[in-house]
């Protein structure tokens, strides 16, 4: 199940439960850092398979595009509309007990101190979650926030995953919506290279129309993936049909050089990405991506 999908049953199923509560107790939200989701600037999640960084843009005049996701040093634009749901789950992360500790040395029976997953959540203050071991009956965690010390909550253990999502369930869904740079794009025998002059897209050596450049460009922006599979070697992308890809793209952006490829797979279009030797297959939304390969026909 994705990470936008889990966290909407999340808040669909503790909102109607608030709602229950409210009518007949009108209770006290139980949560672990009460905090505002929308002052959260940015974001640290560390697991034992990625360190993972989350920075929200300073310019508010953007639309989209205002978090950016980093994991070593590559750099993707993320999902808005995931961070915003992320932000929220963790502002409104309820517990299931809270217990205190005499002293700092007590959380050590809990491996809060040296956790392998912790998260950072940096906006007025900064906060640390640690999250320490199985509580005996394999039900719930143990959290340890840095804004209590001496506290150990537990929470649910279907709240761990929600908590480190992986990389790719942060990234943007869709790869091309804010193109920019060169881009050289191959398919068969014909090649095209795409820059941006005044705010439109040409072909540098005019083999096609500054029309026909836009296009393309516009389409791929629409480019959308339903799902991902990986991180994978790259031997293992050839079982998606990458071992004759019919479409290769590489953008040139201000400080590196990112690759791609895509194909027409069993029904199915395909696109490759990798940072560094993880390689991911996304499975593109039909329509845009037939629209794609059936203009890269047409045009000389």
């Amino acid at each position: 199940m994705s990470l936008l999908r889990s966290l909407l049953i999340f808040f669909i199923v503790f909102g109607a439960i608030l709602v229950i509560l409210n009518i007949n107790f009108n209770p006290k939200i139980k949560r672990v850092i009460p905090c505002d989701p929308h002052e959260l600037v940015s974001l640290r999640i560390q697991t034992p398979s990625q360190s993972v960084s989350l920075d929200k843009s300073p310019d508010k005049s953007l639309k989209t595009g205002q978090w950016r996701v980093q994991k070593g040093s590559f750099r993707e634009i993320a999902s808005d509309k995931i961070v915003d749901i992320f932000n929220r789950f963790v502002c409104y992360l309820p517990y299931v007990e809270k217990f205190n500790v005499d002293s700092l040395p007590d959380l050590e029976p809990f491996n809060i101190k040296n956790s392998a997953y912790q998260l950072t959540l940096i906006g007025k203050e900064t906060t640390l979650l640690s999250l320490g071991k199985e509580t005996p009956s394999g039900t719930e965690f143990y959290l340890h926030s840095s804004r209590e010390p001496q506290t150990i909550y537990t929470i649910a253990n279907s709240k761990k995953d929600l908590l480190f999502p992986a990389f790719m369930e942060l990234v943007s869904r869709e790869p091309f919506s804010h193109p920019a740079g060169t881009l050289k794009l191959a398919f068969g025998e014909k090649t095209w290279e795409f820059v941006k002059e005044n705010n439109q897209w040409k072909e540098r050596n005019d083999r096609i129309s500054p029309a026909e450049a836009n296009t393309l460009i516009q389409i791929m922006s629409a480019f959308t993936y339903e799902n991902y599979h990986g991180p994978m070697t790259q031997a293992e992308t050839a079982t998606y049909g990458f071992q004759s890809p019919d479409v290769t793209f590489q953008w040139q952006l201000p400080l590196e050089i990112r690759s791609y490829q895509m194909v027409l797979f069993n029904g199915r279009y395909n696109l490759l990405m990798n940072f560094g030797q993880e390689f991911y297959v996304m499975i593109l939304k039909p329509n845009p991506a037939e629209a794609f390969l059936r203009t890269l026909r047409e045009v000389p």
